[in-house]
């Protein structure tokens, strides 16, 4: 599953909800689903795997360094058996563009029109909780209420379907499934709510700076008439550039 190469996996504040659906061994910018002889039988590559390096941070600001970092991102898609699955995202022009690098069945997931497995009517309630309404190849719409905190799972849990769907399973399991995952690590948006009427979020497993936005836009749908308080880490691994990111987060 490729979701991006500046907007994939988003260090500590989430991670691919696929426990719920079984199966799932996930790593920071990808994992793999294997078969019997342990084949590769779909990617899922989350995109910023990378971020953790400052010299490769700071190329990402020229086009030409991602698309190298696009070519070499597209490895994983061209690895693919005739009967394995590439789940591409279909809003973001470069992950497009490795699906004709796939010898194995192509999904599109996003919210756009050319998307297969596509989100509509995106909605958050009171505790920053997305839910939506997710079209399925040969499907016209199932409603989804995700349990994570956060509108950044609405992408994660698209790319969780379009595996799903591709091994049999059926719309209605496949949305009941998404709304009953649950973060399967510590101190990624956490949320503890006191008897004080006091409400922690807790995302400090790691940063970078599309995690720390995520995390900051899902306090932002979570705040209620009270004071919101933000303290975020230095994000040291970013080198020289930590209080540059800082500034622009």
């Amino acid at each position: 599953i490729a979701n991006g190469l500046s907007t994939g996996e988003i260090q500590g504040s989430y991670d691919v909800p696929l426990p719920a659906l079984g199966q799932l061994s996930s790593s920071t910018g990808g994992s793999l689903y294997y078969g019997e002889g342990m084949q590769i039988m779909a990617i899922i590559s989350t995109g910023n795997g990378l971020f953790g390096d400052p010299a490769v941070r700071r190329a990402l600001t020229r086009a030409t360094d991602r698309q190298a970092i696009a070519d070499t991102k597209a490895a994983l898609i061209r690895a693919l058996k005739p009967d394995g699955l590439a789940v591409l995202n279909a809003d973001d022009p470069m992950v497009m563009a490795m699906a004709s690098q796939s010898a194995g069945r192509v999904v599109l997931v996003g919210r756009g029109d050319t998307a297969q497995v596509r989100a509509d009517d995106v909605a958050l309630n009171k505790r920053g909780q997305a839910s939506f309404t997710m079209t399925l190849p040969g499907c016209t719409g199932e409603r989804v209420e995700l349990a994570l905190h956060g509108e950044h799972h609405v992408g994660n849990a698209l790319s969780v379907a379009a595996v799903a769907h591709f091994w049999g399973m059926e719309p209605a399991a496949i949305a009941q499934a998404l709304g009953e995952a649950h973060a399967q690590s510590r101190w990624r948006m956490e949320v503890t709510e006191r008897v004080d009427g006091i409400t922690i979020v807790n995302d400090a497993y790691n940063a970078n700076p599309e995690s720390m936005r995520a995390a900051l836009q899902a306090l932002v749908a979570m705040r209620s008439n009270g004071r919101t308080i933000a303290v975020v880490g230095e994000m040291r691994e970013l080198g020289e550039d930590s209080e540059t990111e800082h500034e622009r987060v």
